[in-house]
């Protein structure tokens, strides 16, 4: 091999290490599929969308209302798992543009399930949007045991039962939980009660529950 084309050959190899060096760009915006919507209609992007409509992760959306909510999933994924998005949550982010639902997934470090995944270890950090029903995973499963979850009203205890899902892996946390309070923005405690040997073991403490009525 000469010179001249031992060089040719270097100059290729480099242009593709740099090449395969150089950061990919930004990836192809995701479609998500609209599965609840608290509001009759929400503006994404240029068009009106309503309930199990599609649109892309990058699309601004403009939201109409302080309580205004939709859950959506990935279009194109099968099981995906269930997001909960809504303007109190983006509020939170507006000093740092955030408007799309990518921009808000990237700053929550979330991608969750309905609100499950926010649950395992930092819930407490987290807001968690109660509309209709919130799912708590189980840390102790017996099901012979007395499950409350409790809250502070006026400094007294507001105490509701708890039941759990069919196959015993989640707490389920309904708007049952405000008793005859209205309801309200409330930090929640999860506890297991065993009455015969008496004790309690508060397996959640102070998750802050917002609440977002179904229909506005």
């Amino acid at each position: 091999m000469n010179t001249r084309t031992s060089k040719i050959c270097r100059f290729f190899f480099l242009f593709i290490l740099l090449m395969c060096s150089v950061p990919t760009s930004a990836k192809e915006p995701e479609l998500y599929k609209i599965t609840f919507l608290n509001t009759k209609r929400i503006k994404i992007g240029d068009y009106t969308l309503h309930c199990g409509d599609v649109f892309s992760d990058n699309q601004t959306i403009f939201w109409t209302d302080a309580r205004q909510m939709m859950r959506v999933v990935k279009a194109n994924v099968k099981n995906s798992p269930e997001v909960t998005i809504t303007k109190h949550g983006f509020r939170k982010y507006e000093s740092k543009g955030v408007k799309s639902l990518i921009d808000y997934l990237m700053q929550e470090h979330f991608l969750g399930t309905r609100d499950v995944g926010r649950q395992m270890l930092h819930y407490s950090e987290y807001d968690h949007y109660l509309a209709d029903t919130l799912l708590f995973p189980v840390r102790n499963a017996n099901p012979a045991l007395r499950v409350e979850a409790v809250w502070l009203h006026k400094g007294k205890e507001v105490v509701t039962p708890v039941k759990m899902t069919e196959d015993k892996q989640f707490y389920i946390i309904s708007v049952d939980v405000y008793g005859k309070k209205k309801p309200r923005d409330i930090k929640l405690g999860i506890r297991v009660v065993n009455d015969e040997l008496e004790w309690i073991n508060q397996e959640y403490r102070d998750i802050p529950i917002i609440y977002i009525p179904c229909e506005l």
